[in-house]
């Protein structure tokens, strides 16, 4: 993985580059590593929108080689890749759940 960065030299997201066969390869940004089951996954999603300027969301299962390079793995079926999208949307619910609550115990300080 590597770092994608901004004019000023700032980090923004860690991108992949994953490959789609036939010498076609698509830079993502990842989102989150994540465990399900006894799986990890990755959410990612492709640096170049496309048209329609929608952010389209990916999941992979994760892993790493023996020297910490990553293996992306596709999702066998699509009862598990359901299951695994729905977790993910649980863990940004929690934390946008969780930045809501530290913003109210904020203001009951001041």
């Amino acid at each position: 993985m590597s770092k994608d960065k901004n004019s000023e030299d700032e980090v923004i997201y860690d991108t992949i580059e994953l490959d789609l066969g036939d010498g076609e390869t698509m830079e993502c940004g990842v989102l989150s590593k994540f465990v399900y089951g006894s799986y990890d996954y990755i959410a990612v999603f492709p640096v170049e929108t496309d048209e329609d300027g929608m952010l389209n969301i990916f999941y992979y299962r994760y892993s790493e080689d023996e020297k910490g390079n990553p293996i992306i793995e596709n999702i066998p079926d699509d009862e598990e890749y359901e299951a695994v999208a729905d977790t993910f949307d649980k863990i940004i619910d929690d934390m946008e759940f969780d930045e809501v609550i530290d913003e109210d115990e904020l203001d009951d300080q001041f």
